[in-house]
């Protein structure tokens, strides 16, 4: 593949028409090869390269004399003669052959005898070259009927025959297959016996043809191979090649077999019908292997590789936008999630195109698409800084989702589409909307009938006296739909008991077991859940991939499962109200929200180093006892808290977790059981009133703060990443807390603080786009992020003052630096002399030796700061 790479990128830049757009017809990319090679070789033989072009006329003997021995290579002394015979005319200098080899147009090679005799051969470089020359030599040696000479006992059906390599009548049929339409208008599939057509043998070579020809392919065609290839288990193999092609293709504005047929062809099938032949085989192409060629990451790294200097043409960006949102399908996990942050990511290059791209899955069947088509967009509103695209995205939601009758009974769908509304109404560009349709409860109806437990335990199988296992699937749809007493007290089944049920375990006037029979109902006869299709592929959905089983996948079932589950959860919302009488209010109570498109880590970004300083620590040598006894080897609680940038710019640090081990975590030793020293500390802060300051620090000084009494920040779970502050959520779920909170000692009340930090973490099972697992970003807490006025960044854990200026982040989210929350310590300090306030912070640590009964040493120290900076001393506590 290397060589063959280099033979590209010289034809491609010696092609004068490349730079126009046109297509790459493998012909061409050959021809002006052939060209330069023939350019070089004229300066050292001293012939016209513009009238002689001997690469060639060498290149056509071989051809010939190879197609007539049925062979891929000459004798080296054959080979020499022929090139000799057929350039000596034209030149007074000889050896043309080895010039040859040295352009790499021709290689040799040694074999030895079963005599022990050594003989040397002379073949074609670049193997597809060398077949590329023999198709167009059969097809030049026939007449215009090719359909007699692929008969039985035509020529070229003679030579294949003949030929004993599988994969040189693989490239040969190839090359045939893409020349054969420019010279007689005919594709090979139709000059084929009717019987061979659709023998992996041809169709296989047919199908690769598509991605170097420079004719197109009929659409009518390429409907038929994907007619005959469905449904037949022995084409499985053929229809996964198949989409491989096209969505290698995809980007191909020109081609008719580009995104465009693949998004025709998918949103005019059935639910079920779609995931029999396009979900299935999505599973086993991510994450790809190092050593194959995966078209379905190839074109996920080209949305994630885009940036502004890309000038893609808008339909190219389409055609790649439409074939990944159809990966959405998938129920692999991991495939659904990084695309989903590709396309928010290649959108925000290209923000004028999303409404078109959205208006393309109007009315599509199938929710999981439907879900994240408006994830996406809800990913693009947030991170646009122009207005004028937030509130186009915002009206077209709002006019096709709450508008227009009623809202579609998908909770996460409806969770998107109302972020986008919530944010466009909170940056007064949506103050035209009604607020209130975009807001719970919406209007659906209820289900009145429910299937009963004898109804729902017809769709069993009955398997016995049967080997058809695969029938088991529809049991297993079953089992996992079982709420917890729904047959019994026991046999529940994980989906139905930890999902569906808990879910809908506090709402009045429901049942949750008829819901439950109600969703296996809609699982057969409204999604059209077909055994089949299905039965064996969910019956080990991973595949015989161990990378797959490696991440999260699901059975096509279980897809339909969660379909049901937000759907009955939707009308549930619409009708009826929690034990207590309250409303629902949004996804977050019951928490039933999926990925969070407002935060996004491109995968291919390296993060860079950070100016904060390493602290470090290395005080090993001493022995156990005087190093747990050792009040002087901490690091200095200044150097942790003030920070200097590279520009001399002075950082505060208001909450850090430095931790230090004598071993490496990955060590074995440690994960046996053996000593291992640790010093970990926390480090807080906490603002005051000026009043109490002197009061509360006093009364903290010289205390242990271990058993962490001391008012700390939490995470939220249920929050998105740029939904903080400000939405109806955060008004939820954050606002009713107390800005100022007590600190308690013993009974006593020490005075209130307020706390500097918030957390925001999203958990690995809700996304997993994410290498590394969950996602933890320290935040200001509400009362900071007020107090100094500032707003989210366009980077995910940065935030900016009005000007623009980032002035408070967590630099472990863009570069690789550990996770702390910084300011820029002139805005915070004059933002807290403005309130009379001050700040003060606490370090809580501890010197451990694990896997021994050496008693720890507990670290507390109070650091107060003044115009004269920061003060104050570790005090040490035996625990």
């Amino acid at each position: 593949m290397p060589c063959f790479l280099k033979l590209l990128c010289i034809g491609l830049k010696k092609d004068p028409n490349f730079s126009d757009g046109a297509r790459i017809g493998i012909e061409r990319v050959f021809k002006y090869y052939i060209l330069h090679v023939n350019e070089r070789l004229s300066k050292q033989f001293n012939y016209d390269f513009l009238r002689l072009n001997l690469v060639k006329k060498v290149i056509d003997r071989f051809a010939a004399v190879m197609v007539g021995n049925v062979s891929e290579s000459l004798i080296y002394e054959d080979g020499f003669l022929l090139v000799e015979d057929t350039v000596s005319k034209f030149l007074e200098r000889r050896r043309y052959l080895d010039e040859l080899l040295h352009e790499n147009i021709f290689v040799d090679s040694v074999t030895r005898s079963a005599g022990d005799e050594i003989q040397f051969y002379v073949r074609f470089a670049y193997q597809r070259l060398g077949d590329h020359m023999m198709a167009r030599h059969l097809l030049n040696n026939e007449s215009d009927d090719y359909r007699r000479a692929f008969e039985s006992g035509g020529s070229i059906a003679v030579f294949l025959n003949r030929f004993n390599s599988t994969r040189s009548q693989q490239g040969i049929l190839e090359a045939i297959a893409i020349q054969l339409p420019g010279y007689s208008g005919e594709e090979l599939f139709d000059v084929l016996p009717e019987a061979q057509r659709l023998e992996p043998r041809f169709l296989h070579p047919i199908l690769q043809s598509l991605a170097w020809r420079p004719v197109n392919v009929a659409p009518e065609l390429l409907d038929f191979l994907l007619g005959e290839l469905v449904g037949n288990e022995r084409q499985q193999i053929s229809l996964h090649l198949f989409w491989d092609i096209n969505i290698g293709l995809s980007l191909d504005e020109t081609n008719t077999f580009n995104g465009n047929y693949l998004h025709q062809t998918l949103f005019r099938l059935s639910l079920s019908a779609r995931d029999a032949i396009w979900t299935i085989y999505l599973q086993d192409r991510y994450p790809n292997n190092d050593y194959e060629i995966n078209p379905v990451d190839r074109l996920l790294k080209w949305a994630w590789k885009s940036g502004p200097a890309d000038e893609y043409p808008p339909e190219v960006v389409l055609l790649g936008s439409k074939t990944i949102a159809w990966f959405f399908t998938s129920v692999n996990r991991g495939l659904r999630d990084v695309s989903t942050k590709a396309l928010i990511f290649l959108f925000g290059n290209h923000q004028s195109l999303i409404i078109e791209w959205m208006t393309a899955f109007e009315g599509v069947n199938d929710p999981y698409v439907t879900q994240r088509v408006y994830a996406v967009a809800a990913g693009c509103a947030f991170r646009t800084t122009n207005n004028d695209v937030l509130k186009v995205i915002a009206d077209y939601v709002y006019q096709t989702t709450f508008d227009a009758g009623e809202a579609s009974p998908d909770l996460l769908l409806r969770d998107y589409a109302r972020l986008i509304v919530e944010l466009a109404f909170y940056r007064k560009i949506g103050e035209h909307f009604d607020i209130a349709k975009a807001r719970p409860p919406f209007h659906s109806t209820f289900p009145e009938i429910f299937p009963t437990d004898e109804e729902t335990d017809r769709y069993k199988p009955n398997i016995e006296g049967t080997k058809q296992q695969y029938l088991l699937s529809k049991r297993a749809i079953l089992a996992s739909m079982v709420t917890e007493y729904g047959r019994g007290t026991a046999g529940y089944g994980d989906f139905g008991r930890y999902t569906f049920e808990s879910a809908l375990r506090d709402w009045q006037g429901i049942d949750a077991n008829l819901l439950s029979n109600l969703a296996v109902k809609w699982v057969f006869e409204k999604y059209g859940y077909d055994v089949e299709k299905f039965g064996a592929f969910d019956r080990s959905p991973g595949g015989s991939s161990d990378r797959i089983r490696k991440i999260h996948k699901e059975r096509i079932g279980k897809k339909y499962q969660w379909m049901a589950f937000h759907e009955i959860l939707a009308r549930v919302a619409d009708n009826k109200s929690f034990s207590d009488g309250s409303k629902f209010k949004g996804a977050w109570e019951p928490f039933v929200r999926d990925i969070d498109p407002t935060f996004v880590a491109n995968p291919y970004l390296e993060k860079e180093p950070f100016w904060l300083p390493k602290f470090e620590y290395s005080h090993w040598s001493k022995s156990k006892t005087k190093w747990l006894r050792d009040n002087t080897d901490i690091p200095e609680p200044g150097a942790m808290i003030n920070v200097d940038d590279t520009d001399h710019q002075e950082w505060l640090i208001l909450e850090m977790y430095p931790e230090w081990g004598d071993r490496d975590e990955q060590d074995p030793d440690v994960s046996f059981g053996r000593e291992q020293r640790r010093l970990w500390l926390q480090l807080r802060s906490y603002i005051t009133k000026s009043g109490d300051y002197n009061q509360i620090t006093l009364a903290l000084d010289n205390t242990s703060l271990m058993g962490r009494w001391m008012p700390e920040s939490r995470n939220f779970y249920e929050l998105y990443n740029r939904e903080y502050y400000w939405s109806p959520a955060n008004a939820d779920l954050i606002a009713p807390a107390k800005l100022w909170q007590p600190i308690k000692h013993e009974r006593r009340l020490i005075g209130k603080v307020a706390l500097t930090s918030i957390e925001y973490l999203w958990e690995s099972e809700f996304d997993n786009s994410k290498p590394n697992g969950a996602v933890h970003i320290l935040k200001p807490s509400p009362f900071l992020y007020h107090l100094l006025g500032i707003k989210d960044g366009p980077q995910d854990g940065e935030f900016v003052d009005e000007l623009g200026n980032v002035v408070c982040l967590d630099p472990s989210v863009n570069y690789d630096a550990p996770s702390c929350l910084l300011v820029k310590k002139e805005l915070l300090l004059e933002k807290l002399k403005k309130r009379r306030l001050n700040i003060f912070w606490t370090i809580l640590g501890e010197k451990q030796v694990l896997n021994t009964d050496d008693p720890s040493v507990v670290i507390s120290a109070v650091i107060r700061h003044s115009k004269y900076g920061t003060s104050g001393e570790y005090h040490f506590f035996d625990r």
